[in-house]
């Protein structure tokens, strides 16, 4: 693992600060994401499918950002979790229900018919839902642009609109 010094030469070699990067993941790499997004600052997280974090979490990982980040450690809250973290998830899938009470962030939750937890199911119950509460003339040009990026692409989008 590296170093704080490490880690602060990456960033100035790359040029990347921290809180203009953006964190993308499903089930548990949503959880992951969740989880060094915080750490790490990062401007905006999106998780999909993914487990909630615990109460208890948010200790750990205080104290895991004091011993890799020191005094420039993220102040780690529930308020910096709802400010910056956006949950996507199906409402029949039973992974983001783990660790209740669930602490997700921003919520959206679609109503799916099977495959609960497939990318795939999730990104045509977008489309669905997004049809549903746009209209017709503004759906059009978003679902054409969406329709041939993927799934990734179509969740992520979620929270432009």
């Amino acid at each position: 693992m590296p170093t704080a010094s490490q880690k602060k030469k990456m960033v100035q070699k790359y040029a990347i600060p921290p809180d203009e990067i953006e964190i993308l993941g499903h089930s548990m790499g949503g959880y992951l994401a969740k989880t060094v997004g915080l750490m790490i600052k990062a401007s905006r997280i999106l998780s999909i499918s993914s487990p909630g974090l615990k109460r208890e979490d948010f200790a750990s990982l205080r104290k895991l950002a004091k011993i890799e980040f020191g005094e420039n450690a993220a102040d780690i809250t529930k308020k910096r979790l709802d400010d910056t973290v956006t949950s996507i998830y199906s409402l029949e899938d039973w992974v983001p229900r783990v660790n209740n009470p669930r602490l997700h962030g921003k919520k959206l939750g679609l109503h799916t018919t099977e495959h609960h937890h497939s990318l795939h199911t999730l990104e045509a119950a977008f489309l669905k839902k997004l049809a549903a509460d746009s209209p017709q003339e503004a759906l059009e040009p978003k679902v054409l642009a969406l329709a041939d990026a993927g799934p990734m692409r179509v969740l992520k989008s979620f929270t432009k609109f």
